[in-house]
């Protein structure tokens, strides 16, 4: 009732027709408290009694009750927000402030800044026996070390090499592991590797298997191969895999697939449009092998001619591998 500067901006504000909430039909917020202002400048002398805010104090908050004793700090809140929803920006210009919160990176220096919005500030007074003593503390600058808070910062590179395996085994981490009677292996397909010595900098380059044991390097218009050792010392950014699928296969049906392939195998370093001959001739291959084949559902065949145009189909005397994707 005392801050001049919003009342004065409520006895100037003009809200027609009234702003009413449903279940609340005959109380508008911003008319009783200019009304209460009213009254407070014609005063004659009487006490001044709220009544109607008491009476609506659900209004304001569903655990408000009347005759009951509430904490003040949060009804001006649930005060303050409730007026700002009806009459914007009124009490932004009156209480209204921001809060910046600015982190610096130990490691690289990087600073950042992270702004809230407020109308007003909880201050910690346990410690303190002055206010300038508490807004000292509250601004203070503090080391944060508590590995419940850490802080990561967006431009810091995590460069630690993590080692992973060509065949990835997920059965140990399901739930009921008891219950589950298949098997959850992926094999590895593809790496992508960042080169740069921060997260928001560097280059892109990945190895790709084609062939078991081949694992091929691209790097921008460069194709390199690599036998499937490059993979213990790389660190990786994303991994791939796709999921082994065993299933079985009569004799007289896996003598009929040719899983041999008469593409030529290239060595040392190959340019892109080398590759692209090589993939052209290995998807042929494979469109040859599984056309001799009649095993599966045409479902399973297309799919396997969509998903793995540069993978020999596998199969041996008992058993063909199927793929589905998974990264990590």
């Amino acid at each position: 009732m005392h801050t001049v500067l919003l009342f004065d901006l409520l006895l100037r504000n003009t809200h027609v027709p009234c702003d009413l909430v449903a279940g609340y039909a005959d109380f508008c917020l911003i008319c009783v408290f200019k009304e209460l202002i009213g009254s407070s400048l014609a005063y004659d002398g009487g006490s001044l009694s709220p009544w109607k805010l008491v009476d609506n104090l659900s209004y304001f908050s569903s655990g408000f009750r009347k005759y009951q004793q509430e904490d003040a700090h949060e009804f001006l809140q649930c005060f303050l927000n409730r007026l700002e929803s009806r009459c914007n920006d009124i009490v932004q210009q009156v209480f209204g402030g921001r809060l910046v919160s600015k982190l610096r990176c130990y490691n690289c220096g990087h600073c950042s800044n992270t702004y809230e919005p407020l109308i007003d500030v909880i201050l910690e007074i346990k410690d303190a026996d002055s206010l300038h003593s508490v807004l000292e503390s509250f601004t203070r600058v503090e080391k944060l070390d508590d590995p419940e808070i850490k802080y990561t910062c967006e431009r810091c590179k995590v460069d630690k090499h993590v080692s992973f395996p060509l065949e990835l085994d997920l059965l140990p981490y399901i739930e009921n592991i008891q219950s589950y009677n298949e098997e959850m292996k992926y094999d590895l397909y593809a790496v992508i590797v960042h080169a740069g010595s921060t997260s928001s900098s560097g280059h892109y380059y990945s190895f790709i298997c084609a062939e078991p044991n081949e694992w091929y390097k691209f790097d921008d218009s460069t194709i390199v191969l690599h036998c499937n050792c490059i993979m213990w010392t790389l660190s990786a950014y994303f991994i791939f895999h796709f999921q082994i699928i065993m299933l079985p296969v009569s004799e007289s049906n896996a003598s009929a697939i040719d899983t041999s392939s008469s593409a030529p195998r290239p060595t040392g370093a190959i340019n892109s449009s080398d590759f692209h001959e090589l993939t052209k001739i290995a998807d042929n291959e494979l469109k040859k092998t599984v056309q001799m084949s009649t095993l599966g559902s045409p479902s399973a065949i297309n799919s396997s001619k969509e998903n793995n145009t540069s993978q020999d189909i596998g199969v041996t005397e008992s058993v063909r591998k199927m793929h589905k994707s998974y990264s990590s």
